[in-house]
């Protein structure tokens, strides 16, 4: 079994934990609080309630396809009791989550296997804060994005309506985009799993460098199209439902923050001029 040390939990577990509930915080940071103590409270408590269940996962389960499902439903356990989101966003929270932290480790594997064929190893897991390094990286560059492009969830009707309020095919949408996340954390996770036994097994594993490559490449491929999927699901919920309501306001304010300033005052001049007319 994968035994996690002290120092594991610390510099790894920890680490990847806190940062997985800032990117949930950036996410959905509509729906929790306000207070910068409160969420730095919130994402500490939360990392430290989850490198708990990481921990007994691993202590008594040695298949990390289902270590990986644990962690799943860790995430939307802690996001619905401690942060307080709806079953939706939870569901989202955890999925998000996973994928990222599955996303980074099948991404990086190219730069893992470089490290794991220049250093001299007993167990390869007394090098993991070294090995886990490059997902870190990662995981920093994709809250940032997050940040810099003020890329949130919370906004959205297919998680902020009430269930009961949705249509049918909203909640196929919904359904759907959650499934597409979760299928390929799957892909991801079993990969991972593959990859890290042969790692055990073998200290040499360069004789897996084309293989590797080119699952990179499927995975970049794969991953695109989830997300642009993903995307242009809920956006597409979200404009669909404006139609129905036929509000050009509304319309507006779901296009600002694609637009500029400037484009913004402009829009707002025309529906102005039109209304004038009317």
């Amino acid at each position: 079994m994968d035994n996690l040390t002290i120092r594991d939990l610390l510099f790894v577990a920890f680490p990847e934990n806190i940062l997985s509930f800032v990117i949930i915080l950036l996410l959905f940071k509509e729906s929790v609080n306000k207070n910068k103590i409160k969420s730095i409270f919130t994402v500490l408590f939360s990392a430290l309630i989850m490198i708990t269940i990481v921990y007994i996962s691993n202590k008594f389960i040695s298949n990390r396809v289902i270590t990986g499902f644990c962690s799943t439903l860790g995430y939307f356990f802690v996001t619905k009791i401690i942060i307080k989101l709806n079953k939706r966003k939870s569901a989202a929270s955890a999925l998000i989550a996973m994928f990222i932290i599955y996303s980074s480790e099948t991404i990086m594997s190219g730069v893992v296997n470089y490290i794991a064929s220049n250093i001299k190893y007993e167990n390869v897991f007394d090098y993991r804060a070294i090995l886990t390094s490059p997902m870190r990286v990662f995981q920093i560059f994709i809250a940032f994005i997050i940040y810099k492009f003020k890329i949130e969830l919370s906004e959205y009707r297919l998680f902020n309506e009430k269930w009961s309020e949705l249509d049918e095919r909203s909640k196929v949408s919904c359904i759907y985009s959650l499934s597409m996340i979760f299928m390929v954390n799957t892909f991801s996770i079993n990969f991972v799993d593959m990859y890290i036994k042969i790692l055990e097994k073998q200290k040499d594993v360069s004789f897996l460098s084309f293989n590797i490559t080119m699952f990179f490449i499927q995975t970049v491929v794969v991953l695109s199209a989830v997300l642009n999927s993903f995307h242009r699901t809920i956006n597409y919920e979200e404009f669909s439902n404006i139609l129905k309501q036929n509000s050009k306001v509304s319309f507006v304010k779901a296009l600002s923050k694609k637009m500029s300033r400037k484009e913004r005052i402009e829009s707002i001049q025309v529906l102005q001029n039109d209304n004038d007319g009317i």
